[in-house]
C-alpha cells in the first residue's frame, strides 16, 4: 500500500512533512496491521501511478506493488512531533495547534534542490502586515 504526502526540503537531508503522514494507524484505515514502513522522497512531477484506486498503483486493492521511482531517496529515520496525537485530528474544522508536523531524515543529501528557509521564533518579529510571504503547507482548503 502506498501513502502519498507532500513535504518541504528544509536541509539537504531533511524533509518537513505532516505528522499524520507518519502515523502507521492511518495506513490501514483501521483494518489490519502495519508490518513494515518505508518512506521515500521523490521530486518526480507525476506520481499518479502510485495513487490508490487504479492505474496500476500501490493502493486501492491492487495486488501489484510498484517500486519507488529510480530517483527516489529512502528515509533512514522519521519522527513526528512528540506532542502530536491523531485523535485530536478527528474533528478539525479550522486552524489550530495540532502539532501535525514531522521530519524525514534522508539516506543521502539532495544536491540539486535548494532547501526552503523555515523561520524560527526569533524571526517572527520580522513578519509585518502588508509584506509579501510564501507559504507551503498541507491539508484541506
Amino acid at each position: 500500500m502506498a501513502v502519498s504526502c507532500t513535504g518541504t526540503l528544509i536541509a539537504p537531508d531533511v524533509v518537513l512533512t505532516a505528522a499524520h503522514c507518519l502515523d502507521a494507524s492511518l495506513m490501514t484505515m483501521g483494518f489490519g496491521e502495519v508490518n513494515r514502513v518505508q518512506y521515500y522522497v521523490s521530486f518526480e512531477a507525476d506520481l499518479s501511478a502510485y495513487a490508490g484506486g487504479g492505474g496500476g498503483g500501490m493502493g486501492g486493492g491492487d495486488s501489484q506493488v510498484l517500486p519507488p521511482p529510480d530517483s527516489a531517496i529512502a528515509a533512514t529515520a522519521y519522527i513526528p512531533h512528540p506532542g502530536f496525537d491523531i485523535n485530536t485530528m478527528q474533528s478539525v474544522s479550522g486552524p489550530g495547534d495540532f502539532q501535525d508536523i514531522g521530519l524525514l531524515f534522508l539516506d543521502r543529501a539532495v544536491t540539486d534542490v535548494t532547501p526552503a528557509i523555515v523561520i524560527g521564533r526569533d524571526e517572527m518579529s520580522q513578519m509585518k502586515t502588508g509584506i509579501e510571504v510564501g507559504i507551503a503547507g498541507w491539508g484541506q482548503q
